[in-house]
């Protein structure tokens, strides 16, 4: 069988989706071994090094993305005659020359509530994730929560949705080099005690709760609030906010290398995410998996992934928030006992896993 599938965007977007993109496409052309060939389509050649397993690279660098989805990557997967092709961001080119599969990583488009995107890509990637849903042979969620938003917003055949988990890199774990830990704190002149939280400012990550419950506590702990990520749309009014109060126990360090990440949830006292819309929910996995205590949302994807190695907490309601981060900064039991679930739980996802669940689906009915 002829698999081809589309890598664009590595170098665009969330790091969480790149991650999941170059990850699991590796895991599958080594899944695949000599059953079958795979074809990757990339806009990058800077990329092209990452899939060093054996598979067909075409790269075409093209800015523009509609022309890539649309017409160069169509066409050449109609010149390399496959028998289906996975699409790992949600949508699939509307002209599409043979069979698809598609990757749903959360439905934020589609949530007239939180607005979490801007109007005009809002309206495209809700048409291009109706058509793909509807056109799709299979649909891949990262949980159930996804899958039964998908079954729901799309209004599609429920055994056409399957669910396959993600993972994160291998490069988030404990770490026991403390000259490496107090370099990056250097670095980023972090102090002794602090909450993480590597949320984007977008409007779905909650951070005026965050930044709600915090003040109320301030007084009663040592601990500092760092937040990592980029801007998102409708971040004004926060950065605005953060600026005008008391804010040298808050940090914003922005887009950080993604190297440095793990150090930051090993120095990490523990790690805030209490989200109000994931579709999986990386972060609490790569906190688990680096020994970080977890405070998260007991809505959307998040309890599915956390299950109970994690602090859950109504993200709609601040007292708990705040109840959360007194637990977690004066409990050193607490924080022992949720450090031991999430290695624990962290154990139960992998890139192999998914991999298979894909390739078995695709085997079955291309």
């Amino acid at each position: 069988m002829r698999i081809g599938i589309s890598t664009r965007g590595l170098n665009q977007g969330s790091y969480a989706i790149s991650s999941i993109v170059s990850h699991l496409s590796t895991e599958i052309i080594e899944l695949a071994e000599d059953r079958h060939e795979i074809y990757i389509y990339l806009n990058d050649p800077n990329y092209i090094q990452l899939f060093n397993a054996p598979a067909q690279k075409r790269c075409i660098k093209l800015r523009n993305r509609f022309l890539w989805d649309q017409v160069w990557l169509p066409q050449a997967m109609k010149k390399d005659k496959l028998d289906i092709a996975l699409f790992m961001k949600g949508t699939m080119p509307v002209l599409l020359p043979c069979p698809g599969a598609v990757i749903i990583h959360d439905l934020g488009y589609f949530d007239n509530r939180l607005q979490p995107y801007r109007f005009l890509e809002t309206i495209y990637m809700k048409f291009m994730m109706v058509q793909a849903a509807q056109k799709a042979n299979h649909i891949f969620a990262d949980s159930e929560y996804t899958r039964a938003e998908a079954i729901r917003i799309f209004d599609i055949e429920p055994q056409k949705v399957i669910v396959c988990y993600q993972n994160c890199s291998p490069i988030f774990k404990t770490i026991n080099n403390k000259d490496q830990l107090e370099a990056v704190r250097t670095r980023y002149c972090l102090p002794v005690k602090f909450m993480f939280s590597p949320i984007s400012l977008s409007p779905r990550k909650n951070l005026g709760r965050i930044l709600d419950a915090f003040d109320q506590i301030k007084d009663q702990i040592p601990h500092h609030i760092v937040f990592t990520g980029g801007q998102s749309w409708r971040h004004k009014d926060l950065i605005r906010r953060i600026n005008s109060e008391s804010s040298d126990r808050i940090m914003l360090l922005g887009d950080v290398p993604q190297e440095d990440m793990p150090s930051l949830y090993n120095l990490a006292g523990f790690m805030l995410y209490p989200s109000l819309l994931e579709g999986f929910g990386l972060p609490v996995l790569e906190s688990f998996r680096c020994g970080c205590p977890v405070l998260t949302s007991n809505i959307s994807s998040l309890p599915e992934v956390a299950d109970e190695a994690a602090y859950l907490v109504d993200p709609y309601n601040t007292d708990q928030i705040v109840e959360g981060m007194l637990r977690l900064a004066t409990d050193n039991e607490l924080r022992r006992e949720l450090i031991d679930k999430g290695q624990h739980r962290a154990e139960l996802f992998s890139w192999n896993q998914t991999a298979r669940i894909i390739l078995n689906a695709i085997e079955a009915h291309p």
